[in-house]
């Protein structure tokens, strides 16, 4: 992805995000930290935000995990690099006390196990992109947010399994959602009769 399509991606995340701003109080996670650039726009961007940062910063995956094949640079970085991913996600939210940045260094659906249900602004989810993962993040998530949260996808178009976990999550919920496909995201809102 080239740096000029990424920075956008990430505004338009924030203000994806944003749109959740009337939601008091604001709190929201991201599924897929790295080094913290996406986190730390959100926590700049949205001043009363408590956002809670899920990466179990994962390295040296065998060959033969689902994760590994499917092609993600992340997936097939050293334990060494995901400690340097993990050290820089901590400096960039350095500036933001531990109550608004809650780095939470395990598995998204260990996390989502704590959350509790209907408590979410919105999830942004750009973690595991194998297809099962994406749609384990989206069921154990969506439950998460409020009625009007939001749940955002990174890279959909940009990896074949995640849109086919979007769709195969939206359309058994029968859900109506959007997407770009320029900037490799999909979004959709929960309302009140989905709860």
């Amino acid at each position: 992805m080239s740096q000029r399509v990424e920075g956008e991606y990430r505004q338009v995340v924030v203000r994806l995000a944003g749109t959740a701003a009337n939601a008091t109080p604001l709190v929201g996670a991201e599924i897929g930290v790295a080094e913290g650039k996406t986190s730390e726009m959100l926590l700049r961007a949205c001043p009363r935000l408590t956002l809670h940062m899920v990466d179990p910063w994962l390295g040296d995956r065998d060959v033969d995990d689902c994760y590994w094949q499917s092609g993600d640079d992340q997936a097939r970085k050293t334990q060494r690099e995901m400690d340097a991913q993990h050290d820089a996600a901590i400096r960039r939210t350095a500036a933001f006390s531990r109550s608004r940045a809650i780095i939470h260094h395990t598995t998204s659906l260990a996390v989502a196990a704590t959350v509790p249900d209907d408590s979410l602004s919105f999830v942004f989810i750009d973690g595991d992109h194998t297809e099962p993962a994406v749609y384990a993040d989206s069921q154990q998530w969506w439950r998460k947010l409020r009625p009007d949260g939001l749940m955002i996808w990174h890279d959909y178009g940009n990896y074949l399994s995640v849109g086919e976990a979007v769709r195969r999550f939206v359309a058994g919920l029968d859900l109506w959602y959007e997407h770009d496909d320029k900037l490799f995201l999909a979004w959709a809102h929960k309302t009140a009769k989905e709860e």
